[in-house]
């Protein structure tokens, strides 16, 4: 399966007070304009099981320092990555039409400038790519680490991990295993070719600082009528010390696809430092 990462550009038109959460209010207009012009897709991207937990073929992240706010004649991008066929419902109309629905709490209004195609890999195509040809934030990491060395991951938007109540259990094992348990729940990988990481391994790495604080995030459904709580959410990074070989792929992978709960709204989302 392919996942499919899309940026969004928007010049805006009128102010854009933020919202506490901006990509909450992205995944919002996304779906009023799809529930209105195009109920199939609408249908699988907002769709929802009977307890509500049913994931969602793609997810949002914004800009890493969101503005208060933006005014006229500012640029505003974000990024959606879909994942599997899903794409191929999605027209360039999709975004233009975000033009038509307000933002944040001056009904802020933006125009569509661009969308452009960041990335259309496989998992497989992306687990061969050499450090050199790695996608998104253009950095250059060894995949080949063989000795021990400090790797720091820094999440840049809230993440809100199933019962992870404590910025202590938000340990590399943790990490590692959510990102797996994404790739397979969201079918992006065989599970009968690829090979599962060695989780014990994990066990032999050892946070060596850790400053996360709690972030909870909430959100106004209008749909609801009624604020939308994602808790507990944590922001901030962790140093792990430790060999990283095995888990390197994995955790560039993780870069892309998010993880944990509301990534659809942009949370979860990470960035890796090597040898820092």
């Amino acid at each position: 399966m392919k996942i499919y990462k899309i940026r969004l550009h928007y010049v805006v038109e009128k102010l854009i007070i933020s919202p506490p959460f901006v990509a909450t209010a992205i995944r919002g207009i996304l779906g009023y304009v799809l529930k209105n012009n195009n109920k199939t897709a609408f249908d699988i991207l907002f769709a929802k099981s009977e307890n509500g937990a049913k994931l969602k073929p793609y997810s949002i992240a914004v800009a890493e320092k969101q503005q208060l706010a933006y005014m006229p004649k500012d640029n505003f991008y974000f990024d959606i990555t879909f994942f599997g066929d899903i794409i191929k419902k999605i027209n360039l109309k999709t975004f233009i039409d975000f033009e038509n629905y307000p933002i944040g709490k001056q009904n802020g209004k933006m125009k569509f400038v661009k969308a452009e195609s960041i990335t259309a890999n496989s998992i497989t195509t992306i687990f061969k790519l050499s450090s050199a040809k790695k996608f998104d934030s253009g950095k250059v990491i060894d995949k080949n680490i063989k000795d021990k060395t400090r790797l720091t991951i820094k999440f840049i938007s809230p993440v809100c991990i199933q019962k992870v109540n404590s910025p202590q259990n938000i340990t590399f094992s943790n990490i590692i295993k959510r990102i797996y348990e994404r790739l397979l729940n969201l079918n992006l990988i065989d599970g009968e070719t690829f090979i599962s990481p060695n989780f014990t391994e994990t066990e032999n790495i050892i946070c060596t600082q850790s400053n996360f604080i709690r972030y909870d995030v909430k959100h106004h459904s209008r749909i609801r009528k009624q604020f939308i709580y994602y808790k507990p959410a944590f922001i901030g990074s962790a140093e792990y010390y430790g060999y990283f070989e095995p888990f390197i792929k994995l955790l560039e992978i993780g870069e892309q696809i998010q993880i944990g709960r509301g990534t659809t709204s942009g949370l979860g989302k990470f960035r890796l430092h090597v040898g820092i």
